[in-house]
């Protein structure tokens, strides 16, 4: 028996940082149950070490959401276009510092 997502809430406070998805970060090594194809679709719940993510990105406009305290440790989805911007616009003001 399966069980697919419709939503994921996040709450406010458990978000530790939230940045544009860099293209060399990979999920974990356990995908259970997981999808996995390069460059197409990343979708499902990702095991390592102490680690648990959840990942659904099909690489248009992916967003991190490092948690504490919350069922995953890192959450990877895409969002609408003026959010990524958004993220990206605040990510490149990060950095000046």
């Amino acid at each position: 028996f399966l069980a697919f997502k419709r939503k994921l809430r996040i709450p406010k406070d458990v978000i530790k940082k939230v940045y544009p998805k860099p293209v060399e970060l990979k999920p974990l090594p356990l995908g259970c149950p997981g999808t996995y194809i390069p460059k197409v679709i990343i979708a499902g719940t990702y095991r390592g070490f102490k680690k648990k993510e959840f990942w659904f990105t099909r690489f248009k406009n992916p967003v991190v959401f490092e948690t504490e305290h919350f069922s995953y440790d890192r959450i990877v989805v895409d969002v609408n276009q003026e959010v990524f911007k958004a993220l990206c616009e605040s990510a490149k003001l990060n950095q000046k510092r």
